[in-house]
């Protein structure tokens, strides 16, 4: 499944109610302490990664 047919499966689930929540967008450089925050149990969502330009 392509990346835009899965946000397209999210986008439909919000539709209907779900909800995703995200805890941070960060770059790749900020990867390890978003993984570490997580691993920590601090996140209270998904992290995501945002390209870098």
């Amino acid at each position: 499944m392509s990346d835009a047919a899965k946000l397209g499966h999210v986008a439909e689930r919000a539709d209907h109610g779900i909800k995703v929540r995200v805890d941070r967008m960060v770059g790749l450089e900020e990867g390890g302490d978003a993984f570490a925050r997580q691993a920590g149990g601090n996140a209270k969502g998904k992290i995501i990664f945002t390209p870098q330009g």
